[in-house]
C-alpha cells in the first residue's frame, strides 16, 4: 500500500510538470476557461459512536454505520439517498435501518447568500406497517467574510407515521394501540453558524512559506532595494 500511495503521489507531482513545457499560450487559455461539470457526484461514508436525529438516539446510543451519495445538476436539481444502522429495538424491527431518499433544489441568490428547497421521504425497509413519512424543507445560508449562518425549516404534514397512536410506551411494546390510525405533523426549526479562522491563517502561512523562483527573489530584493532608495 505503501508503494502504490508513493507512486502516485510521484505521478501526480511529475505530471503539472511535464504539461506545462508542453503546453502553448493556447492550450493554457483553453484550460482556464473550461466549463464546470453538468452533473457532480458525491458520496459520504460516517462511522459514528451514537445516531441522534434531532436530539433522540436512533441507535440505541450504540455503533452507527452510514453512508449516502448525491447527484448534482448545474441547473440547481439535486437528488440523493442516505441510509443508516438503527437500534434494533422494536419500534421500526425488519431490516433496523434508515433509507432516505432526498431531492430538491439549490438557488443562489447573491453572491454570498443560496436557497435550498427540498423533499426528505424516511424509510425503514421490512419495517412496522405506517412508519414511513415525507418532510419538505428549506434551508437559507448566508456569508459575511469568515462569517457562515444557516436557518432552516422542516415540517412534515399529518400521517400516522407521526401520529401518537399509543398513550404510553408501555403500550407500545405491549402492541396495544390505543389511537391506531391517528394522524399528527411535526415543524422543526434550526439554524447553525460557523466562522472561518484556520483556513485563512494556514493559507497565509503557505503562502508566506512559499518557495520562490530565481526571477521572484530578484524582483523581491529589487523591490526592497527601492523601498530603502537604494535603486533609482
Amino acid at each position: 500500500m505503501t508503494l502504490t500511495r508513493s507512486i502516485i503521489a510521484i505521478t501526480l507531482l511529475g505530471a503539472p510538470v511535464a504539461a506545462a513545457a508542453q503546453s502553448t499560450p493556447e492550450d493554457k487559455v483553453a484550460t482556464t476557461t473550461a466549463p464546470p461539470p453538468v452533473l457532480t457526484v458525491s458520496g459520504s461514508a460516517t462511522i459514528a459512536s451514537d445516531y441522534r436525529f434531532r436530539g433522540v438516539s436512533q441507535s440505541d446510543r450504540r455503533m452507527a454505520v452510514q453512508g449516502g451519495i448525491t447527484a448534482a445538476h448545474d441547473s440547481g436539481f439535486y437528488t440523493g439517498i442516505w441510509a443508516s444502522n438503527l437500534a434494533g429495538w422494536g419500534t421500526f424491527g425488519g431490516a433496523n435501518m434508515e433509507l432516505d431518499l432526498i431531492g430538491g433544489y439549490k438557488a443562489t441568490l447573491a453572491d454570498d447568500a443560496t436557497l435550498d428547497v427540498g423533499l426528505t421521504w424516511y424509510l425503514y425497509p421490512g419495517g412496522a406497517d405506517k412508519t414511513d413519512f415525507a418532510e419538505p424543507y428549506a434551508k437559507l445560508t448566508g456569508t459575511a467574510g469568515p462569517l457562515t449562518l444557516t436557518a432552516g425549516v422542516a415540517y412534515a404534514p399529518k400521517q400516522q407515521a407521526i401520529g401518537k397512536w399509543y398513550d404510553t410506551g408501555a403500550d407500545a411494546a405491549a402492541g396495544v394501540y390505543t389511537h391506531p390510525g391517528a394522524k399528527d405533523d411535526n415543524l422543526y426549526l434550526w439554524g447553525d453558524g460557523a466562522i472561518r479562522a484556520l483556513g485563512d491563517c494556514v493559507e497565509r502561512m503557505l503562502r508566506d512559506l512559499a518557495p520562490l523562483t530565481p526571477d521572484a527573489l530578484r524582483q523581491d530584493r529589487r523591490a526592497k532595494f527601492l523601498k530603502m532608495g537604494r535603486v533609482g
